[in-house]
């Protein structure tokens, strides 16, 4: 998906990109931690191929060579809605927020959650509900986690 953005009176592709090289996690790495800030990028990078084979997805939104915005999601059975996709983290640059990019995202989410036959979009947030207000989402549950050591 491509479109044109502005930036200092320079036009700038924007694209909706697949994440899937080293080089793609380790330029998502920066953008990932505005949400999670003591991840370490060797870590991170160190498990992608785990990760994806696991089913971890994560998109991209580049403007120009400069990625600005991240999703990650897995698809998961689901037994109501056959299968859904859930949304693990969902990030934007403080410089690059608020001009559509997270938006672009969940519309690019929306279409791969249709063409895998989902019929939902889960996510969990505390600080965006907004945004995903804005993208048609709807308030459903309350989040419970339990820390699992070892």
């Amino acid at each position: 998906m491509y479109e044109s953005g502005v930036n200092s009176g320079i036009v700038q592709a924007i694209q909706v990109v697949a994440l899937t090289t080293e080089s793609d996690w380790r330029a998502a790495t920066p953008v990932m931690r505005v949400l999670r800030p003591s991840l370490d990028e060797e870590n991170f990078v160190s498990r992608r191929e785990s990760l994806m084979c696991d089913g971890y997805a994560l998109l991209g939104v580049k403007v120009g060579a400069r990625m600005v915005s991240i999703a990650s999601y897995t698809i998961s059975p689901h037994v109501i809605y056959g299968r859904e996709l859930l949304v693990h983290d969902m990030a934007t640059l403080p410089d690059a927020q608020g001009r559509g990019h997270a938006s672009k995202l969940l519309n690019e989410l929306a279409s791969i959650a249709q063409k895998q036959g989902c019929g939902r979009i889960f996510v969990h947030t505390r600080h965006a509900q907004a945004l995903y207000s804005r993208n048609g989402f709807s308030e459903y549950s309350t989040g419970m986690i339990k820390k699992i050591d070892g």
